[in-house]
Formats: structure tokens, sequence, C-alpha cells
């Protein structure tokens, strides 16, 4: 736990602490619990690091194909009489 909080600081994370901070500060001035809930949330997901893809969540793995490609052939087909002639 303490190396997610002090490790792999980003610009996003503190981006997202910066703005969880000003809406707990707002929050405290015009006394809204639920804007304050929201900054505290914003603020956690900061400093835990949570939120989508922000500890790697999101990772795919790459499906490692061992069959090699099949070329593909193609045959062109030409019409040499045009219509109206014979």
């Amino acid at each position: 736990m303490k190396q997610t909080i002090l490790n792999d600081w980003n610009f996003v994370r503190w981006v997202r602490l910066v703005m969880g901070i000003a809406i707990i500060v707002q929050a405290v001035v015009v006394k809204d619990i639920m804007f304050s809930v929201i900054g505290i949330a914003l603020a956690g997901m900061a400093v835990f690091n949570i939120g989508c893809c922000g500890a790697g969540n999101c990772y795919t793995a790459v499906k490692n194909n061992a069959d090699p490609v099949k070329e593909i052939v193609y045959e062109e087909v030409v019409n040499d009489k045009q219509p109206g002639h014979n």
C-alpha cells in the first residue's frame, strides 16, 4: 500500500489530486456534502492510484498466433467479348 501511494506519480495523478483538493475546498466553502464526497473520491483515486486503467487494470494480453500468414492468390478474370459485338 505504501508503495502505491508513494511511487509512480504521473501528470494525470497530480491533476486528479489537485482537482480533488479544489473540489473539497469549494465544498467546505459552500457547505455541500455531496460535492465533498465527489472531491474525496477524486482525491482518493489519485492517492491510491485507482480508477479506469490507473493501476494497469485495463491490460489485455496480446495473443500469440503461431500460425504462419497464408498468402492469398488472386486470379484475374477478363471478358474479351463486349456486349453487342460478335
